[in-house]
């Protein structure tokens, strides 16, 4: 045991608290304590180390598990202050270096973790958890490459470290390296329970595009769950199963967030929006209208709903929503659009001309706008304008045709793209994703590149034209309208 200098303790343990049995000694309240830290019991473990180093004020583990309970209740500027000055005094101690460093990592200041980190590793380079202390440094840095030999050394006892493997894992997974499926199978043998580690993994199979497993991992987390948890689960299994194009299943799991209170603007819409898709078109018009009447100043509700009402061949109240997106989002070519598509269907064809030839003012390579305009122009009798915009059209409905026959190796040039957005790396990705302008997947690529970018306008203009190419991507559309909502906001 390591002795904490006199002063030190007292400046720890200066304000009094009840205390227990009087007989306790230091030690039983060291035990005690160090249980109830691994029972996740950490009020209990935060005023039992307090008492042991009331106990004894040169107990030197009591104030590092202290100092290390008050990281995990996520007091980390106390936490800090305390380890700080115990290394002040016994500066070739590793231990409180080691918690300093995993304090220093929650609180997202990586250069004085990876400082600590180091040092510790020097004074003990045998130490498991200083090689743990050091990956978890360098991952939260961005170096997941040079964490994974670090996590694979404080991974090699027996039984393995599972905390170290469960960060192994994540790493692999962030560098798309195939050995992260295996790694989180190996944490899952060890702990069944680790709900964290299979709600990673789940994560991980979706990001490779593994759903039907990743989809098994969430549907155990969700069980195991404890109710305070679920709402947020399940918005987030119903989001993936979005992305899956799976909206029955997406529309029953939010469904549930409501049965268990979620009466917010965006579970409301997203609810609405799958159950549009399910071909439940009535109950979506219904929530819509709910949702807008939380926030009327938010586009989603509207956009969506001016879209179900056309489908519904209620064109009349499509445009008036249409009208207020318009008004909302002037900017936008995919409104201007379906403002066309709206007023055709009430036979304002001068207004449906203007809105068409609006959408193509706003973007030149939306070509649906030019098939729009080019069968609005010949229902008028322009038969040669109406020939000019439809040749446009079947060019470019030529050239997607022929991008489809090398769809193998575009998917492949594609999902690179990804990776390297996964990684951080927003620019190349941007680079990769625009090589396929007429992809719509590239397309949300580049529109989630350009926000990383800071260049909010130009992944509206992207969103766009992914929607005008894949219309009944339900995720496309709600991220566009998302995006249109966070670029009103500024």
């Amino acid at each position: 045991m390591f002795l904490v200098p006199f002063g030190i303790a007292l400046l720890l343990t200066a304000a009094p608290q009840p205390s227990t049995t009087p007989q306790a000694s230091a030690s039983d309240l060291l035990t005690r304590a160090s249980e109830a830290r691994r029972k996740h019991d950490l009020a209990a473990a935060e005023r039992l180390y307090e008492q042991a180093l009331r106990r004894d004020p040169t107990n030197g583990p009591a104030a590092l598990g202290l100092a290390e309970t008050l990281t995990d209740l996520g007091q980390t500027h106390a936490a800090e202050d305390l380890l700080v000055r115990l290394i002040d005094s016994l500066p070739e101690r590793p231990e409180p270096r080691r918690a300093l460093a995993l304090a220093y990592v929650q609180d997202g200041r990586t250069a004085e973790a990876l400082e600590q980190a180091k040092k510790a590793v020097e004074l003990d380079p045998e130490n498991r958890e200083g090689r743990f202390c050091l990956g978890s440094a360098l991952a939260a840095a961005g170096r997941a490459s040079e964490a994974i030999p670090e996590f694979q050394k404080a991974a090699g006892g027996t039984p393995p470290d599972v905390r170290a493997l469960h960060r192994l894992a994540l790493s692999y997974a962030s560098l798309d390296d195939p050995r992260a499926a295996e790694t989180f199978r190996k944490v899952l043998t060890l702990e069944p329970n680790n709900l964290g580690a299979r709600l990673n993994f789940a994560t991980y199979l979706w990001q490779i595009r593994d759903f039907p497993h990743g989809n098994e991992e969430m549907e155990r987390v969700i069980q195991a769950s404890p109710p305070s948890l679920q709402k947020s689960l399940r918005s987030r299994y119903a989001q993936s199963l979005v992305d899956q194009a799976r909206y029955s299943q997406a529309a029953q799991q939010l469904e549930q967030v409501r049965k268990l209170g979620a009466r917010d603007y965006d579970t409301t819409c997203s609810l609405a929006s799958a159950l549009g898709a399910s071909g439940r078109l009535d109950e979506a018009i219904h929530l819509l209208r709910e949702a807008i009447a939380l926030d009327p100043e938010k586009l989603l509700a509207h956009h969506t709903l001016g879209r179900l009402l056309l489908v519904q061949q209620q064109p009349a109240e499509a445009a008036v929503e249409f009208e207020r997106c318009a008004a909302m989002q002037p900017g936008s070519a995919g409104i201007q659009l379906e403002l066309g598509r709206a007023y055709e269907a009430l036979e304002k064809l001068d207004k449906a001309e203007a809105a068409y030839r609006e959408a193509l003012r706003l973007d030149p390579t939306l070509t649906k706008a030019n098939y729009s305009l080019g069968t609005l122009l010949a229902r008028t009798g322009r038969k040669e304008e109406a020939a000019a915009q439809l040749a446009i059209y079947q060019a470019a409905f030529q050239k997607e045709q022929e991008a489809t026959l090398k769809s193998g190796s575009q998917h492949a040039e594609v999902n690179l793209a990804w990776e390297e957005l996964r990684r951080g790396h927003a620019a190349q990705a941007l680079a990769q994703f625009d090589r396929h302008p007429e992809n719509a997947d590239a397309l949300r690529g580049s529109a989630r590149a350009l926000i990383e970018l800071g260049r909010g306008a130009e992944a509206l203009q992207r969103y766009e034209r992914a929607v005008a190419l894949a219309p009944d991507d339900l995720s496309l559309r709600y991220e566009l309208d998302k995006e249109y909502d966070r670029t009103r906001k500024k």
